[in-house]
């Protein structure tokens, strides 16, 4: 299948947005969470969180967090623990 963002393959993983469709789409959950982290973000972004599903991964989530410290230190993150099923991450910004 192919997006406005490119080829999407087996396998790919897809940071979709509420009535912009699929921004993102990669072979790592991680890069297509920045990726869309990026965007949600924007220039504005203060307060992020992070509800991590049933199949989030600890060190997943640790990268993330520890790359938006980097790049993003004036941004507040918040992590909860969401276990929702089929999403590994739900990412929410105001």
């Amino acid at each position: 299948s192919k997006a406005e963002v490119g080829k999407i393959s087996e396998g790919d993983w897809m940071g979709l947005v509420k009535g912009d469709g699929i921004v993102a789409v990669g072979d790592s959950v991680e890069a297509v969470s920045r990726s869309l982290l990026e965007q949600l973000i924007g220039d504005d972004g203060e307060l992020l969180m992070i509800i991590t599903g049933v199949d989030a991964d600890a060190a997943t989530t640790a990268a993330l967090q520890a790359w938006l410290a980097d790049e993003h230190a004036d941004v507040q993150v918040e992590v909860h623990a969401g276990g929702q099923p089929l999403y590994p991450y739900l990412f929410g910004v105001e």
